[in-house]
């Protein structure tokens, strides 16, 4: 047992120091740091909700180098980690689901789907922040973008994109 909680530590480190060397911009380092924390995680006797964290900066940093389906792949992994240990209910699984609908956004064809993903986000949101936080004006403001070209929908953008404005003008 131990033995588990110095892996997980040594995981913890490595996260950190591919986030360091990802804001360096020294990518491929931060990649390799990325992956060795993830085999070091999915090998503990028990989920640890820091494997979500690994995989959501291993994720953001594959996206930004157009690896969108290895993304989508971790960030699936950590909505499943985070329902394990944090709940499903928890602000961090909001913000994954969040990037999910984000990318079946940009895929085109998952309207759907990201509908569904953006609405339980932002109602996580709501829940564990309130209704006038930025998170849920992010969330509204890229459903309402999901939603502008469908014509049968425009009252319900309209709605959304009125609750980011005054969400957004308490803020200033």
């Amino acid at each position: 047992r131990e033995k588990s909680k110095d892996d997980a530590g040594i995981a913890f480190v490595l996260n950190n120091m591919g986030e360091a060397r990802a804001s360096q911009g020294r990518a491929e380092e931060a990649e390799a740091d990325y992956l060795r924390a993830l085999e070091i995680y999915r090998k503990l006797p028990y989920p640890d909700p820091d494997l979500a964290n690994a995989c959501f900066n291993l994720g953001d940093l594959l996206r930004k180098r157009g690896k969108i389906d290895k993304t989508l792949a971790l960030l699936k992994e950590a909505s499943e980690v985070i329902e394990k240990t944090l709940g499903p209910d928890h602000p961090q699984m909001a913000k994954t689901l969040h990037n999910i609908a984000v990318i079946y956004m940009g895929q085109g064809g998952r309207v759907d789907e990201a509908d569904g993903l953006f609405r339980r986000s932002r109602a996580i949101s709501e829940r564990a922040y309130g209704p006038d936080h930025p998170e849920v004006a992010s969330s509204l403001d890229n459903h309402a973008r999901l939603l502008e070209g469908m014509p049968d929908r425009q009252d319900e953008v309209a709605e959304m994109r009125r609750r980011v404005q005054e969400i957004r003008s308490k803020r200033r």
